[in-house]
């Protein structure tokens, strides 16, 4: 590499090795940190891809009451209702999605001198629903995830490339001045020898 120039008074000298060189430019570089991000945000974008698929739980609650006339003193002239549902949902890569309900309601009846026991009532319900035409397949339902994918990749391969691309200008530049400084220094050999030659003449 040779030996530095002399600096003047004030100057200060930094000596790198070509891989501390290259660590630095990769450190410092703008471009490359702006560049890192990018795959980053394309894994960011195959997740919200991937929660298209993710089950979807719900639940509810009702309560309703009734009251009418009076007719006679044994008639049923009041009613509640409480109902509950609970359930699942979820689209499947290939296409089908399907809801898992399970309801449950208790009622109540009374009159003036009667009152009927609480009723009580459950069911399950599960709805299945198969594309077979448009949207069938998974290729129809995970397009954009696999566009999500596609674009993590060539988030990647831009940034190795930047990263490539700045190790291949930091190292041209290098050595770029190491040939400068040699030159300097052979330079300054055939001055002083012609310095040398023409005291000699002298």
């Amino acid at each position: 590499q040779g030996s530095a120039p002399p600096a003047d008074a004030g100057d200060t000298v930094y000596k790198l090795s070509l891989r501390e060189a290259l660590t630095t430019a990769l450190a410092n570089n703008l471009d490359l940190e702006i560049s890192k991000k990018d795959p980053l945000v394309a894994e960011q974008g195959i997740e919200q891809q991937k929660s298209a698929f993710d089950p979807g739980l719900f639940a509810s609650a009702s309560h309703s009451e009734s009251k009418q006339e009076i007719s006679n003193l044994f008639s049923l002239n009041e009613s509640k209702r409480d109902g509950y549902a609970a359930g699942v949902s979820q689209t499947l890569p290939f296409g089908a999605d399907y809801i898992a309900t399970l309801s449950a309601g208790r009622q109540q009846a009374s009159g003036p001198l009667v009152s009927v026991p609480s009723s009580y009532g459950a069911d399950l319900n599960l709805q299945f629903n198969m594309p077979l035409l448009k949207g069938y397949g998974t290729e129809a339902t995970t397009e954009q995830l696999v566009l999500a994918r596609g674009n993590l990749d060539v988030s990647r391969q831009d940034l190795r490339q930047q990263a490539e691309q700045t190790l291949q200008t930091v190292e041209g530049a290098y050595w770029d001045l190491v040939a400068a400084r040699e030159g300097l220094r052979i330079a300054k050999l055939r001055l002083q020898r012609a310095q040398d030659l023409l005291a000699l003449n002298r």
